[in-house]
């Protein structure tokens, strides 16, 4: 792939990532440790590197990934743990603002694919009276940003999940797995109950495995969801 094209790929994919974390060894890459670092750093990301304490940082001859590899503001050489626990303090907000009693009992996301299923679901919550909240409709106009972090709000707050996955690329669910991760190092609880509904057998590919996967034979997915709507309060 041209530096170039790597670069513009780097900026898409960074514009949703809290946090920046490289994990660096004695091997430059053919310097492509520094374009992603560079990357990183022009995006305005919060950034954290790790190495080894074996490595030694003079024996590399590259000086753009020697000095990554001794940067005293940036670098981190505890071990796995440590840096695991590291992560998670970085991507907790110090405060969150959530009254007690405020938070949403359910988020119903969908595939672009699975529109229609939305708006069946939605008709099914509404007769038993369950309160829940959508992602912003792709019909209006609004900036991606403002509709990203409309998501994110939900996802933090939310004591259900449920994902419409029934005709939707498996690109769509890999996508809000990282957001569900992501965001779960941010709330002050796990969410209570999160699953994905999907056709029977279609791939979801590696998920936490908290997340219950419930298959519904045909696009009338109100009955296979009452399992998991017992205990939702109003």
């Amino acid at each position: 792939m041209k530096q170039s094209r790597l670069e513009e790929r780097l900026r898409q994919e960074m514009q949703s990532c809290k946090l920046y974390l490289q994990l660096l060894s004695a091997d430059e890459c053919g310097g492509l440790a520094s374009v992603y670092h560079q990357q990183a750093k022009a995006a305005g990301l919060p950034r954290l590197l790790w190495r080894h304490r074996q490595v030694d940082p003079q024996a590399v001859q590259d000086p753009d990934h020697k000095a990554l590899l001794q940067d005293p503001e940036l670098i981190f050489t505890a071990d796995t743990v440590e840096l695991q626990r590291e992560v998670m303090n970085r991507l907790r907000p110090t405060t969150i603002m959530q009254q007690p009693g405020a938070s949403l009992p359910l988020f119903v996301h969908h595939g672009p694919d699975d529109t229609h299923l939305l708006e069946a679901i939605c008709c099914h919550l509404d007769r038993k009276n369950i309160a829940y909240e959508v992602p912003i409709p792709v019909e209006e106009p609004v900036e991606p940003t403002h509709r990203r972090q409309h998501i994110e709000k939900n996802l933090l707050c939310c004591e259900r999940l449920l994902l419409i996955y029934c005709n939707s690329p498996q690109s769509w669910l890999k996508e809000q797995l990282n957001a569900y991760r992501r965001i779960g190092f941010q709330r002050p609880q796990a969410i209570h109950h999160a699953a994905i509904c999907r056709k029977p057998n279609a791939p979801t590919g590696p998920k936490p495995p908290e997340i219950q996967v419930i298959d519904c034979p045909d696009d009338r997915v109100e009955p296979c969801l009452d399992s998991f709507l017992q205990g939702v309060r109003p």
